[in-house]
């Protein structure tokens, strides 16, 4: 079989479907013509932790196709809520059931009837929008929906907008900047969509601040919470120790820290503390030598290529010959934030544009997307996925952050293990490959 197209991004409905999944206390009802409903087993194989978000399938058989399908949704709606209603449910449509003629508002309103309920359909096309824009549409609906105006906490707070079942280490990242956060004497009021509930979405105006943890997929919705709460946007992402330096110094510009952290003894010897300086301690060291003889080739999401572009060349020095993004909408942000690094920046969504670029550069590492692993493997060049779409690598069960002061720590070892550098070049040069030197054996006589 041969792969004809790929796309980076998924369509809208797996955007809205991982929000709601990202939600407490939500359920899904998913509408797909039998055959359309892979992303329930998507959902099962991603999943790392026992609370499942319960998703409930309708099937559209032949039948309701040509005789409609409204009454087969009403009934299962009735058939497994009627009794006991979930705090909020979502109605998804996949791609083929958007086209069907189909009135889903009026079904919402229904539902919403019936079960006495908050129901919520988010009207998308997964044949024009991608899954980070459905995501940014879901959360505005549901602020327009659930925010109320509220009065600003007492001691600093941010709310951390973005993070959703999707995200990349999203669970490893949250925990790091929980913890940067706490030393900085800020808390959080609250994480959206991550874990959020009907409640917590009504008080996201009491924070002083929104954190974009990935612009690409919320800035819509930061948008909307500054000019409708004034809450102002801190931008930077605290990837490396230089991008969490600015991620502070921001932080302190709207006042809501004075930029001094603050660990306890137990912190610096076993958490966020003992590996504050590591990405720096290990970009003066001989290994990192070896890197400034090479050149590195990143592509990504947004969020991911700017952070770990700007991690390689400013703070492991390591040369870059091309950066790039598939965040077709943040092409201008994205070369506004390199424009000091001195690498090709190119902003592109087909992977054989991707897949000559790094022909023509030759470089020596690749970071970017599991499309982007199996090219290098194809070209015989050392990798790592730093970026969504989806794969096995995006949801460790270990803890395993790229933001933060352990989230450097760890980009450090995921950029430099894949390459074979210093003792190891040493050897092969002396020993040559196993597989090119171990001479066939001689029979026995």
């Amino acid at each position: 079989m041969r792969l004809s197209f790929w796309s980076y991004e998924n369509p809208a409905f797996v955007g809205i479907c991982g929000g709601a999944m990202s939600l407490k206390g939500a359920e899904i009802l998913l509408v797909a013509p039998r055959g359309d409903s892979y992303i329930n087993v998507l959902f099962s194989v991603y999943k790392r932790s026992i609370d499942f978000t319960p998703v409930t399938l309708c099937t559209i058989e032949k039948r309701e196709l040509s005789e409609g399908a409204e009454d087969k949704i009403k009934e299962v709606i009735e058939n497994t809520w009627k009794d006991s209603p979930p705090r909020l449910l979502f109605i998804v449509t996949t791609c083929t059931a958007e086209l069907l003629k189909i009135d889903f508002n009026a079904i919402r309103a229904w539902a919403e009837y019936i079960l006495m309920t908050p129901v919520i359909f988010i009207e998308s096309n997964s044949f024009t929008e991608t899954e980070s824009e459905a995501l940014d549409h879901f959360m505005v609906e549901l602020i327009d929906r659930f925010t109320v105006h509220a009065l600003k906490t007492r001691v600093p707070s941010v709310n951390l907008i973005g993070p959703y079942y999707f995200g990349f280490r999203e669970q490893s990242n949250l925990e790091e900047l929980h913890s940067l956060l706490s030393s900085l004497e800020i808390e959080i009021n609250s994480t959206f969509p991550w874990k959020a509930n009907i409640e917590s979405i009504r008080y996201l105006p009491a924070a002083w601040a929104n954190i974009s943890l990935s612009p690409e997929s919320s800035m819509r919705t930061l948008e909307l919470l500054k000019s409708q709460f004034n809450q102002p946007i801190v931008k930077t992402i605290p990837i490396g120790e230089l991008g969490i330096k600015r991620f502070i110094d921001e932080l302190a510009a709207l006042g809501l820290t004075d930029g001094k952290l603050k660990l306890s003894d137990k912190d610096m010897l076993y958490g966020m503390g003992s590996y504050i300086g590591r990405a720096d301690n290990f970009a003066h060291s001989v290994n990192a030598e070896q890197l400034r003889r090479r050149k590195a080739f990143v592509f990504g999401s947004f969020t991911q290529a700017v952070g770990v572009t700007r991690f390689l060349a400013e703070e492991l020095h390591f040369p870059v010959v091309a950066a790039g993004t598939y965040s077709l909408a943040l092409a201008d942000r994205f070369r506004e934030e390199l424009a000091g690094i001195d690498t090709e920046v190119f902003i592109t969504n087909d992977f054989k544009e991707v897949r000559q670029r790094i022909m023509d550069t030759q470089p020596d590492l690749i970071l970017a997307t599991q499309m982007e692993k199996h090219i290098a493997a194809d070209l015989n060049i050392p990798s790592a996925i730093i970026s969504p779409p989806i794969n096995n690598e995006m949801f460790p069960v270990s803890f395993q952050p790229i933001i933060g002061y352990r989230g450097a720590a760890h980009l450090a070892d995921l950029i430099f293990n894949p390459l074979t550098v210093g003792l190891e070049d040493n050897l092969k040069r002396m020993f040559g490959e196993d597989e090119d030197d171990i001479e066939e054996e001689v029979p026995a006589v």
